[in-house]
Formats: structure tokens, C-alpha cells, sequence
């Protein structure tokens, strides 16, 4: 799933119109309208953790790093690591690849790999 389905497809789970969510984040109603279809693919970085609030979900569900909406202590941190480092403007060009869905999958798995326990 893009994010821009999961902002759509977790707003419309919580029950709050555009209109609430933009304000909550401070941008426009139009603006989310296309965050949430597509039109505009490279959110700004500023906007994932507020967005993520508004919504009542992770960080890591907003960008696709996990699927589970809520955090656990162990995602907690991993979440916070994460928008520290989209934060950092040397790691833009990182965000936006992170946005294409394909190239996000094979990170994620190319990270789950790295991750992985070396067989004995």
C-alpha cells in the first residue's frame, strides 16, 4: 500500500474529514486532498510526524515501515530514530525513494537481510 492510500485509508478508519486533518497538521484541505490521491508524491519531511498524530498511528505505518498502526516499545524507537533522520536534510533524497512503493519493499527486505541472525 502507497501512503498516500494508508493516509486516506486511516483517516477514513478514525472517522475524521479532510478538513480536521489539514488543520491539525497546518496545511490546506486541498493540499491533503493530494496528499491522500496521489497528486503530490513527495511530502514535505516536516509533515510525516505531525500527520502521523492527526491520524493516531506511527510514524513507521505512515511511510510504510511497518504495518501494525500502533507502536510497541521496540517500534516506539525505532520510530523516533526514523523522523530524526528524515529530519536531517542530508537524508531528503533517502525520503523520497522511501515514497516509491517498489524501491521501499526491496529496502525494507534488503534491511530485514542486513537484520537477520547469521545461520550456524
Amino acid at each position: 500500500m502507497d501512503i498516500h492510500e494508508r493516509i486516506r485509508k486511516r483517516r477514513s478508519e478514525i472517522k475524521k474529514n479532510l478538513a480536521d486533518v489539514a488543520e491539525e497538521i497546518g496545511i490546506n484541505t486541498a493540499t491533503l486532498s493530494r496528499y491522500e490521491s496521489g497528486e503530490i508524491q513527495n511530502m514535505g519531511i516536516d509533515k510525516v510526524e505531525p500527520l502521523a498524530k492527526a491520524l493516531q498511528c506511527s510514524t513507521g505505518y505512515i511511510m510504510g515501515w511497518t504495518e501494525s498502526i500502533g507502536d510497541s516499545s521496540q517500534s516506539s524507537i525505532h520510530n523516533e530514530e526514523m523522523v530524526k533522520i528524515i529530519h536531517d536534510k542530508k537524508a531528503e533524497p533517502v525520503f523520497k525513494v522511501l515514497q516509491n512503493e517498489n524501491l521501499r519493499q526491496r529496502l525494507i527486505s534488503y534491511a530485514r537481510y542486513l537484520l537477520s541472525e547469521p545461520e550456524e
